[in-house]
């Protein structure tokens, strides 16, 4: 197999095609975590910086708190909930969007944003529904082998625990490798061959099984890749702090803290902006990659 021919395509498709970027923002984020302190209100004031200050009377803040704030609370909790679910539906019809847009393109056919949507929604249910059956089986696999674990050291039975460790880890990690490529081919024969999920996780299975060696080289690739790109980022990013740094100075001289502020608040929109496209190329990339391996493997 011509695997830089493969990479090669691969990178055309991802740099002349940049509507696929939005699929792969989407393809490749990850939920964040979600942060609220807040200071506390009422008579409970009075009782903070004394040693008095009882486990009874800070669950009765929390409670004072909670009934002075309700609306707010549930209005951030649905506005939470709805952007998390937002992400998660968005995440699902990317997978199918860029795996269709992309078999579409190196058929040399014409290939949009709409056609990808269209794609992901097609296949959005089969694709949720593979991904929890690996995601599940991976779950299990883990209960599984960690429940007897996890009773041999609260027993203080440690050598035994280690050794269940180390033979829990042979077994977990070869399963979840060959999950993970399973569930990376399934998606594909599910949006390229039109499978249905089982049908699709037998034809995966069987898929990796015959290419166990492709498959590999084509994860170091992206290994590779991979460093590569962080290391590209940390170049680009030194390269655009330096002017920064020294507009900051000007600013800050001109302006005091608060030129030194704006500079600093503009540099950090860059960077996130440029974290999130960046993403976006490799995500994409990764799943052009994946897609134009599979058909590769499927002609052999």
């Amino acid at each position: 197999m011509d695997y830089m021919a493969v990479v090669k395509k691969a990178f055309r498709i991802t740099i002349k095609n940049k509507y696929l970027w939005l699929f792969g923002f989407f393809a490749g984020a990850s939920g964040g975590s979600y942060n609220l302190y807040s200071g506390g209100s009422g008579s409970g004031s009075d009782y903070r910086g004394k040693s008095d200050y009882s486990f009874e009377q800070f669950g009765a803040d929390i409670k004072n708190f909670f009934l002075d704030h309700w609306t707010l609370i549930v209005s951030l909790t649905v506005l939470f909930i709805g952007i998390i679910l937002f992400f998660m539906v968005m995440q699902i019809l990317s997978q199918g969007a860029l795996i269709g847009a992309v078999n579409k393109i190196d058929s040399a056919k014409s290939s949009s944003l709409r056609d990808g949507f269209k794609i992901g929604r097609k296949y959005f249910w089969r694709i949720l529904g593979l991904g929890f059956l690996t995601g599940l089986a991976v779950f299990l696999a883990l209960m599984i082998l960690g429940t007897p674990i996890i009773f041999l050291f609260i027993y203080k039975m440690y050598v035994r625990g280690i050794i269940l460790v180390l033979l829990g880890l042979a077994i977990f990690i070869p399963l979840s490798i060959v999950v993970n490529y399973v569930t990376v081919y399934g998606y594909r024969y599910i949006v390229l061959y039109d499978n249905k999920i089982i049908q699709a996780l037998k034809s995966a299975f069987d898929l990796f099984i015959k290419n166990i060696w492709q498959s590999i080289v084509f994860s170091l690739i992206l290994f590779l890749v991979g460093i590569a790109t962080v290391i590209a980022t940390f170049i680009i990013l030194f390269a655009i702090a330096i002017p920064f740094i020294i507009l900051g100075f000007l600013a800050y001289f001109v302006a005091q803290w608060i030129g030194a502020v704006i500079v600093s608040g503009l540099a950090f929109a860059i960077f996130i902006g440029l974290m999130f496209v960046l993403g976006a190329i490799m995500a994409t990339f990764q799943s052009s990659l994946w897609t134009l391996a599979f058909k590769d493997l499927i002609k052999r």
